[in-house]
C-alpha cells in the first residue's frame, strides 16, 4: 500500500507554495479581466472611434493570434539569451513582467485617447478620431504581456503544486482563468455607462 495522506496534512505541509500559488492565480484573474477586454470593449471602442481605414471591426479580433505567432519566436529568443548569459528572470518575475506589460498597454490606449480627444465632454464617437496605430501598439504590448504569463503561470503552478495536489492545483490555475473571463464581461457590461477610456 502506499502513503495516505489527507487534504489537511498537505496543506499544512506545503502551506508557503499553496499560498504562493494562490496568489500567482489570483494574479492570473487579474490579467485575463482586463486582457480579455480585446474582445470586448476594445472592440466596441474600436467601431465608435478608431478610424479603420474602411475595414470591419471585426479585423481587430485577426490582431492578437497574429501577434501571438509574430512575438512567440522572438520572447523566446529573448529568454534564450538571458538563460544564456545567467540573467532569465524567474517565472514569477515573468508574470510580473507580463501583468505590468497588460495595464502598460492599457495605459497607452488611454493616453492615446486622451491625446485625441475620445471620450471628452460633448464628444460624439466618430469613426476617425484616433489613429489605429495606437490600438495596434496596445495590443502589440498586450500581447507580449500574455506571452510573459500565459505559459509561464501554468508551467509554475505544475512545478511548484505538491506531488499529491498536481491535479488539483492545474484546476485552480484554469480556475482563475475562468474567473478572470467572468470578471472581464462584468466589467464590459460598465462601458456602457462610462464611455471611452
Amino acid at each position: 500500500g502506499g502513503t495516505s495522506f489527507t487534504f489537511t496534512e498537505v496543506c499544512a505541509k506545503h502551506k508557503t507554495r499553496l499560498s504562493a500559488m494562490a496568489a500567482v492565480c489570483v494574479l492570473s484573474a487579474g490579467f485575463w479581466c482586463a486582457y480579455e477586454q480585446q474582445g470586448n470593449t476594445t472592440a466596441l471602442f474600436a467601431d465608435q472611434w478608431v478610424d479603420l481605414s474602411g475595414t470591419p471591426t471585426e479585423f481587430v479580433q485577426s490582431v492578437n493570434p497574429v501577434l501571438i505567432l509574430a512575438l512567440t519566436p522572438a520572447v523566446t529568443r529573448i529568454w534564450d539569451r538571458q538563460r544564456l548569459m545567467g540573467t532569465e528572470p524567474t517565472q514569477v518575475t515573468k508574470m510580473a513582467i507580463g501583468s505590468m506589460l497588460c495595464a502598460l498597454s492599457y495605459l497607452i490606449l488611454a493616453a492615446a485617447a486622451s491625446a485625441s480627444g475620445v471620450g471628452g465632454a460633448g464628444a460624439e464617437p466618430t469613426k476617425n478620431q484616433m489613429s489605429f496605430g495606437w490600438l495596434f501598439l496596445h495590443l502589440v504590448v498586450l500581447t507580449a504581456g500574455e506571452l510573459y504569463l500565459s505559459p509561464v503561470g501554468l508551467s509554475f503552478v505544475t512545478a511548484a503544486a505538491p506531488s499529491e495536489l498536481i491535479g488539483l492545483s492545474m484546476g485552480a490555475w484554469f480556475l482563475s482563468s475562468f474567473a478572470g473571463n467572468y470578471l472581464s464581461g462584468e466589467l464590459g457590461s460598465l462601458y456602457a455607462y462610462v464611455g471611452a477610456p
